[in-house]
């Protein structure tokens, strides 16, 4: 029931009370849901926490999102949202190491191939906010320092 109220709240544009109404109460009881409604509920509040600039109100348990997602096969129609959406997470919350490792998740469960375009680009502006400039342009580019 909370779900709906959330989605309610977030449709008729109070966002900061739909992630309230749930982030708590899944932080606290998530494990007493089936799985893949944990999923998808989790992915759910995730994009809504990010959209809304909280990515730290997921931090209590975006891994156990992660961990969960996992015991799922790839090819599950809940994986691939779920770890694209992990992957945003830690980029807003500057885990580089971890986003790239869950970009490089969220594209093997990929199954359409403009959305393993769209986390290549993803992963190439992980490299340059790291500062990886020779991954970014490619080894075959000009010399970085202007050579």
């Amino acid at each position: 029931k909370l779900v709906e109220v959330s989605n309610d709240l977030w449709t008729i544009g109070s966002k900061r009370s739909a992630i309230m109404t749930l982030v708590f109460e899944f932080g606290r009881s998530n494990q007493h849901l089936d799985v893949v409604k944990r999923i998808e509920v989790g992915t759910r509040l995730m994009e809504m926490c990010l959209e809304d600039d909280l990515p730290n109100l997921a931090k209590g348990w975006g891994i156990v999102l992660q961990e969960t997602v996992r015991t799922l096969a790839p090819v599950h129609p809940a994986v691939f949202p779920c770890l694209r959406t992990i992957a945003d997470w830690f980029i807003a919350l500057c885990g580089y190491e971890e986003a790239k490792a869950a970009i490089a998740e969220a594209t093997a469960a990929a199954t359409d191939n403009s959305e393993v375009a769209l986390l290549n680009a993803r992963l190439r502006e992980v490299e340059f906010l790291q500062g990886e400039i020779r991954a970014v342009i490619g080894e075959s580019g000009k010399d970085v320092q202007g050579d």
